[in-house]
């Protein structure tokens, strides 16, 4: 009766391990939506980021005084970090740690010079149009 005892309590310490595996691209293709982002120079009412198969990013802002402002530009995703190239930062990248939950996702700081990061840092919700 012990032997079978230690063995269900070995099944059970050894046997059950969690799969933990980091997010793809393909989790990241598609569109992320943040509402009411304050700027430095405007308050938007929603930032819109696509990213594609292709690894282009597309940030839309919009507000109800500006139409709407794009940038455009590349990004490399791996291992949960995005690295964020546009033309409005001047090849100035941005590096920034991704968690994805609840349906969305959230960029975490890590490192950018720019000041698509007032923008850009925070969470996310997937967009459907």
């Amino acid at each position: 009766m012990k032997k079978v005892l230690v063995i269900i309590m070995l099944i059970f310490a050894f046997g059950c391990k969690e799969d933990v595996t980091s997010p793809n691209k393909n989790e990241l293709v598609g569109k992320w939506k943040k509402d009411f982002v304050s700027g430095i120079k405007v308050k938007y009412d929603k930032i819109i980021i696509e990213f594609t198969n292709d690894n282009k990013v597309i940030h839309t802002a919009a507000n109800s005084e500006v139409k709407s402002e794009s940038l455009i530009g590349s990004y490399n995703y791996d291992n949960g970090i995005v690295i964020l190239i546009d033309t409005d930062c001047k090849e100035v990248p941005g590096k920034y740690e991704l968690e994805f939950r609840n349906n969305g996702v959230e960029f975490k700081l890590i490192d950018d010079e720019c000041l698509r990061k007032e923008v850009i840092t925070g969470f996310f919700e997937k967009y459907i149009e």
